[in-house]
């Protein structure tokens, strides 16, 4: 309605049916080149990290400020800048819509407040065990479907609050997750795998006394920290994993020098192989039935990678009196503990990573030394998943880390159910699903 080619701006509602922009929320001189006229089409050009799916407008309303950049008779093109989603905005979720059944949900975008970040996903990774035991649905203490699935991803900073200084826009981020719906079909399976979250700023709320559950904090928001452009994106996400492994070497006692055996060497058992080795431990031997995967430990770093049958018949590791310190189970079912039982030394400890497969753990105390210690590590402590990334970004730049180790697999999300399947894959280490740029 008024000349903007002039450095004027405006602002205004885009809707698909074209933008209203009210006069009172513009600015700049008219000219007779700019007044409209019935055959004036007004084009508007949108940021190239929009999502296309939402470039369309399409069910989809945000304020924008405007700014001319090209006239010509007949047509005026705006640029879209500053997009802000307001009421009426959709995000994209994956949803276990029953057990063994997912699905792409629309649910409402989430509206961050004051203390708070938006995010959006730009890449994933399937858990091997907790989201597979969520699809499968058994998961301890869950029985609400469906459920909004995910809680490993690297995502970007889409909008920040005004009290929030722990982020700034367009910055790299570890995780995030829905833990709050904004969908009342929906129960929380941690959410990550939606493309938009919001994550809270734990200063900002205790100063305004909002830390609390009631009003969206979850200490969950303390584990996530802005990742160095230096690191590709792709290692971010598999950050997601690595962080946890250090905060359990510490929980489990773990002391560098000692022998440790890797029983199982998915993601977890891989990651417990490298650390190791970086970290000074003594003898690292894994066990695992897959040839390839054996084959990548002992690359990382391990001394000695056999198959289970092997061990039993005391055909490797040192024969069937082999004993060892400490065994670290990734697995989590109640026959590689069983297993683990016969190769722990008196006094030593076996220690399970991971939410277990069964709700009950039987243990055949007759199996292992008349004195060992059981210990469980089914989720991180918060202080211990932050500390190490630090670390653990450092050796991603020293060339120790790599997300080449354990990447298998990339699907676009919409395929993310083919991904999933694929996960399960005895032969899988880590599966991405990519959104859309």
């Amino acid at each position: 309605r008024d000349c903007l080619h002039s450095g004027g701006s405006m602002e205004g509602q885009v809707t698909a049916g074209g933008p209203k922009l009210p006069p009172a929320r513009s600015s700049g001189e008219r000219c007779v080149a700019c007044t409209p006229r019935d055959d004036v089409r007004l084009r508007v050009e949108f940021p190239p990290q929009l999502p296309r799916h939402q470039r369309s407008l399409v069910g989809f309303e945000k304020w924008a400020q405007l700014r001319c950049t090209r006239q010509r008779p007949g047509q005026i093109t705006l640029a879209a800048t500053n997009l802000q989603p307001i009421q009426g905005g959709t995000d994209v979720s994956i949803a276990v819509t029953r057990p063994g059944k997912l699905d792409v949900a629309e649910i409402p975008m989430p509206r961050p407040g004051p203390c708070e970040a938006r995010i959006r996903t730009e890449l994933a990774t399937l858990c091997n065990t907790t989201d597979r035991i969520r699809v499968e649905g058994h998961f301890p203490g869950e029985e609400g479907y469906p459920l909004l699935l995910g809680h490993e991803s690297a995502v970007i900073v889409a909008a920040v609050g005004e009290k929030v200084r722990n982020y700034s826009k367009a910055d790299r981020v570890v995780g995030g997750l829905a833990l709050n719906p904004t969908s009342p079909d929906f129960h929380s399976g941690l959410g990550g795998f939606s493309e938009y979250a919001v994550a809270g700023y734990l200063q900002a709320m205790v100063e305004d006394g909002v830390a609390t559950p009631e009003h969206g904090w979850d200490d969950v928001h303390e584990m996530m920290t802005v990742v160095p452009p230096e690191i590709p994106m792709e290692a971010a996400v598999i950050l997601c994993t690595w962080r946890k492994v250090p905060g359990s070497m510490g929980d489990f006692g773990l002391r560098p020098g000692t022998d440790l055996l890797i029983s199982g060497c998915g993601p977890v058992g891989l990651s417990y192989v490298k650390f190791a080795r970086l970290l000074g431990f003594n003898r690292i031997p894994a066990v695992d039935p897959n040839e390839a995967k054996r084959e990548l430990a002992l690359r990382l770093g391990c001394d000695e990678a056999v198959s289970p049958a092997e061990v039993e018949t005391g055909a490797k590791l040192g024969g069937t009196d082999a004993e060892f310190d400490t065994i670290i189970d990734g697995v989590g079912k109640q026959s590689s503990l069983h297993q683990a039982l016969g190769w722990v030394k008196s006094q030593g400890a076996v220690c399970l990573y991971g939410v277990l497969d069964e709700p009950v753990l039987q243990v055949e105390h007759g199996s292992g030394p008349r004195s060992f210690a059981l210990k469980l590590h089914q989720g991180p402590v918060r202080a211990g998943v932050r500390q190490p990334q630090e670390q653990l970004r450092d050796w991603v730049r020293m060339g120790e880390l790599s997300q080449a180790d354990s990447v298998s697999a990339e699907y676009p999300i919409h395929e993310v159910a083919t991904a999933c399947e694929e996960a399960m894959a005895p032969k899988q280490i880590k599966t991405l699903p990519r959104y859309p740029a």
